[in-house]
């Protein structure tokens, strides 16, 4: 037995809900004939785009569609080719095993074969952000100028990793992302054709947790439905069935988050990874809601614009953005950002969040981060009182310059305990002290250069020669020299 969303997926445009917009552009270009020759559709995943490709196929294959109405007739050969996944003229292809140069070599021959009579030649490219930038460059000319009656949809959930000169030739059409209602509605249509009958409380949590994907709704209430195999179905019967869901834990992490619960964050993370959730795609969704936060902190208006938000994704963020101010609020998406980034290159894959987790709680209100586990406030005080002492401590050993002690201003410090902490004993030379005092005046029974003189002072011995010649003294000379006998 197919699945639902297989088993349904949408054969006319009339059971194609939302992107009314992108429908009402792509039927246009079908009645008054002005296609392009190459379409990028870009989205999230399970929001319609394949299904709308292959549709679009359809339509401009079918043999028997009158030429005023967009819908196909899903009864001639090429309709049934296309349902049936066995058409010629419909080649899809899968980017993401397919990323090299020589699968685009193999594609370029594949477009010089003609179609067939009054028909298009239609190649799918699904993930085409997944081919290599050698691959895309080779196929660059053929998308540019394709032969005849060809025409290229470029598949992506990530259209940000797609070169320029593919999207400059390319026209773009972004899916959004399907709201609760037209969720709903797709949900009632498949019930009914099942022949069950299932709440609007059910369908709404369904909804809910498929956080605007059909795909992944229909793939849910096809679970349900197999799991419970009765005609009537309320909210009470799902409880057992529908588990934690991203969503779940991402609210969960905000709120933990919020309220500095390292321990809870550590214990979401955990459960994020056993049920073996894309992470990137979990941090990415953080993102997100923080943001979302943010601007709902200084635009309420803006919740109007969320339709497809659900009310507790709504009620927390309400919550949080009370609970937090901006300061913080920055601080928690510009580490998040990092770690979207760090994850590429850590083999444990939830690691930078972890560490992030710990900076994010720890964080004071200043932006500074205090490694230290918040304990109670005496032990708190405890450590503020030994940083003040070690701060004290550190003034009271600072080094004093030369120019501290010549400037009359400032209190003068005892010149020999000066003297002894800069090791100025190892260095007494009588004949410099001599010519240094004659020149400034200070001793006029100086001692001439002539003379010769070995003296000893302290441990250092030191050799005069005669005829010496000059050299420039420093002033600190000067002070070491001339306290040097009242240090022995």
């Amino acid at each position: 037995m197919s699945t639902l969303y297989r088993k349904y997926r949408p054969k006319l445009w009339s059971e194609v809900f939302g992107q009314e917009n992108i429908k009402n552009t792509l039927k246009n270009e079908i009645l008054n004939n002005k296609l392009a020759h190459a379409y990028i559709f870009a989205g999230s995943r399970g929001i319609g785009k394949t299904t709308t490709a292959r549709l679009f196929a359809k339509t401009l294959n079918c043999k028997n569609r009158k030429p005023n109405d967009i819908e196909p007739c899903c009864a001639c050969d090429s309709c049934l080719a296309i349902d049936g996944g066995s058409s010629m003229e419909l080649i899809e292809i899968d980017a993401a095993s397919n990323t090299g140069v020589d699968d685009v070599r193999e594609l370029r021959k594949l477009t010089r074969i003609p179609a067939s009579v009054g028909s298009y030649k239609i190649f799918i490219i699904d993930e085409v952000h997944m081919l290599s930038k050698q691959a895309f460059n080779a196929l660059l000319k053929t998308l540019e100028e394709p032969p005849e009656r060809v025409i290229f949809i470029l598949a992506t959930t990530e259209i940000n990793k797609i070169l320029d000169t593919i999207l400059s030739r390319c026209q773009i059409f972004k899916f959004k992302k399907a709201t609760n209602e037209e969720i709903i509605a797709d949900l009632k249509l498949i019930c009914e054709k099942e022949g069950i009958d299932v709440s609007n409380d059910v369908l709404l949590h369904v909804a809910e947790k498929s956080t605007g994907g059909f795909r992944d709704a229909e793939s849910l209430l096809g679970q349900i439905l197999s799991s419970l195999n009765q005609k009537t179905i309320n909210k009470e019967d799902i409880t057992y069935i529908v588990n934690k869901t991203d969503q779940d834990f991402i609210l969960n992490f905000v709120a933990s988050i919020s309220s500095r619960d390292i321990k809870s964050c550590f214990n979401i993370i955990s459960e994020v990874i056993e049920t073996q959730s894309n992470f990137d795609d979990y941090v990415l969704d953080l993102i997100e809601i923080f943001r979302k936060i943010l601007i709902y902190k200084y635009n309420p208006d803006c919740m109007e614009n969320w339709k497809n938000l659900n009310s507790d994704i709504k009620n927390s963020i309400e919550k949080t953005s009370k609970e937090l101010d901006f300061s913080r609020l920055s601080i928690v998406i510009k580490k998040l950002i990092q770690v979207k980034l760090d994850i590429k290159n850590c083999d444990i894959i939830q690691l930078p969040l972890e560490i992030a987790v710990v900076e994010m709680c720890e964080e004071k209100m200043d932006g500074h981060s205090d490694v230290m586990p918040v304990g109670n406030n005496k032990s708190n005080n405890v450590l503020m009182d030994v940083k003040k002492s070690a701060s004290a401590e550190a003034t009271t050993d600072k080094d004093v310059s030369v120019l501290d002690i010549l400037n009359d201003d400032e209190p003068k410090p005892d010149i020999i305990e000066v003297v002894k902490k800069n090791g100025l004993l190892n260095h007494v030379d009588p004949l410099k002290r001599d010519r240094m005092m004659k020149k400034f005046g200070l001793n006029k029974n100086a001692v001439t250069q002539n003379i010769t003189s070995t003296q000893e002072s302290g441990n250092v011995l030191v050799d005069v020669k005669k005829n010496e010649p000059e050299q420039d003294v420093s002033v600190f000379d000067i002070l070491k020299d001339e306290f040097a006998e009242n240090l022995e």
